[in-house]
């Protein structure tokens, strides 16, 4: 398994094309707004998301180039998987959630840790 410089760039510009506030975002918010160990916390989701981006790539990459014709398959999964998140994420937004720092109790840094 091979990858090339490009396919890397790639995967990580269209990781930076998500802007939708999920519920990964609301977490490193709502413990950065309660200064609870945020550096931490932002530090091992962007570790996590480097790694699986380059997982992500090579894998696809690789069943890609042995499947060629599990493209479409993946585009039609990938539309129908959007358009369902985006349904619920128009419903979650009537709804009205609100972010507020008190709702949870303060973590300690080890508790952070092992719920990643």
């Amino acid at each position: 398994m091979r990858m090339h410089l490009s396919e890397i760039m790639q995967g990580f510009f269209l990781g930076g094309l998500i802007v939708a506030i999920g519920a990964q975002n609301v977490f490193v918010l709502s413990q950065s707004l309660k200064g609870n160990h945020e550096w931490l916390i932002a530090t091992i989701f962007c570790m996590c998301d480097i790694v699986l981006i380059i997982l992500g790539i090579g894998v696809l990459g690789l069943l890609l180039q042995t499947v060629p014709s599990l493209t479409k398959w993946i585009v039609g999964f990938s539309i129908v998987f959007l358009f369902v998140y985006g349904l619920l994420s128009f419903r979650s937004m009537l709804n009205c959630h609100k972010l507020e720092a008190s709702e949870h109790p303060r973590l300690t840094m080890k508790k952070l840790v092992l719920l990643f």
